[in-house]
């Protein structure tokens, strides 16, 4: 594929051919449509559904078989039908702000003159796309913990009532870990806090790694994790707790603080209690917590399911 068309500000569209007419100079473009196009992408602040917006209108004026959105910063890419042999990319631009890149499709190609049409046209979804992309970054830093870089506890208490409710509808196992790191005080205490950072970052990154993929995974805390696991009794989570055990022994924090190196090894007690009919997320937390307290009395680094 050719290097992305950079695209960084537009001003008309084609008129729109269901009202009226071939598609006139550029210089006689009527405002007017402008103004449909650009108050049909003002109806949502998702970005899947901007895009899916602007490949139904784009429609009225050039035809296209497939668009796909990439955004790499965002981690977002987003495919509306099968991509087709002949392409054409965009680099989106706005203010100085990388937007992501656009990539058009069909089975014929491309004439310049329709060309020059999807470039008026994707200028103008240049603000609606930038609207959308401050609003996912904003409910994405509201969502996630800064240091860890996974969902924190405002979204986990968000996400576990609507897991809860979506087992009880489709009479599906969940179950709830609870992980607590052992002795992290004394991480903290003997290297300090910035080290202490970076060994909750290290063990996010292999407790996470050891999960399922529709697994859902928190910093519930200080040390204190939370996993939602899918599809999964308390039976079969204890091959989930398993794995981290294990990960995490064969990969301790690697330290190298001034005189002070080598691994550190770290351990967790994790609490396991599988979803029943009767539960609240408040109860399911609660028995949970309790088993991983448990597994601290009985001398930390184990699993602890939790019994009435």
């Amino acid at each position: 594929m050719a290097q992305p068309r950079s695209i960084h500000s537009g001003f008309g569209v084609p008129p729109h051919p269901a009202r009226g007419g071939n598609a006139a100079p550029r210089a006689q473009q009527p405002a007017n449509e402008s103004l449909y196009l650009i108050s049909a992408l003002q109806v949502t602040l998702n970005v899947e559904e901007l895009i899916g917006i602007f490949f139904s209108e784009i429609q009225h004026y050039i035809a296209v078989d497939a668009v796909t959105y990439h955004d790499d910063e965002r981690g977002l890419n987003i495919e509306i039908e099968t991509m087709a042999r002949h392409r054409c990319s965009y680099g989106l631009t706005l203010m100085q702000q990388d937007l992501g890149t656009l990539v058009f499709s069909r089975k014929k190609r491309f004439a310049e003159q329709e060309l020059a049409v999807l470039e008026t046209l994707v200028a103008i979804l240049l603000y609606p796309l930038k609207n959308c992309l401050n609003y996912y970054t904003a409910l994405k830093a509201a969502q996630y913990d800064p240091l860890t870089g996974v969902l924190n506890r405002a979204s986990f208490e968000q996400h576990l009532p609507r897991e809860l409710e979506r087992a009880a509808r489709d009479d599906q196992d969940l179950t709830l870990l609870v992980l607590d790191l052992d002795h992290f005080k004394s991480i903290n205490d003997n290297y300090g806090h910035l080290i202490g950072d970076d060994v909750l970052r290290h063990v996010a990154t292999v407790i996470k790694s050891s999960l399922r993929g529709a697994d859902l995974f928190f910093r519930y805390g200080g040390e204190e994790f939370v996993a939602v696991l899918h599809s999964s009794t308390a039976e079969l989570a204890s091959i989930v707790t398993e794995r981290i055990h294990k990960n995490l022994e064969q990969n301790p924090y690697l330290l190298q603080n001034g005189d002070s190196q080598g691994p550190v090894n770290i351990t967790v007690s994790i609490g396991v209690a599988g979803f029943q009919p009767e539960d609240t997320p408040e109860t399911l937390f609660e028995k949970a917590d309790k088993a991983a307290y448990r597994a601290k009395v009985l001398g930390r680094n184990r699993t602890v399911k939790y019994e009435p």
